[in-house]
């Protein structure tokens, strides 16, 4: 996959839902314009995301 390969390089199992989710995100809004795909992105989050939630480990 050029996306894994090309940008992230290596995806753990644990952070694999999260690329994954990212990616069709990226697919879905792949005919919106750019500020658009930022305001829906910004309405569909749920507040500040921490490196350490994806990977399930805590402060």
């Amino acid at each position: 996959m050029k996306g894994i390969y090309g940008i992230c390089h290596k995806v753990s199992v644990s952070t694999y839902k999260v690329y994954c989710d990212e990616f069709k995100a990226r697919y879905n809004t792949r005919d919106i314009k750019d500020h658009e795909r930022f305001e829906w992105t910004i309405q569909q989050s749920n507040g500040r995301l921490k490196y350490n939630q994806p990977i399930g480990k805590e402060d």
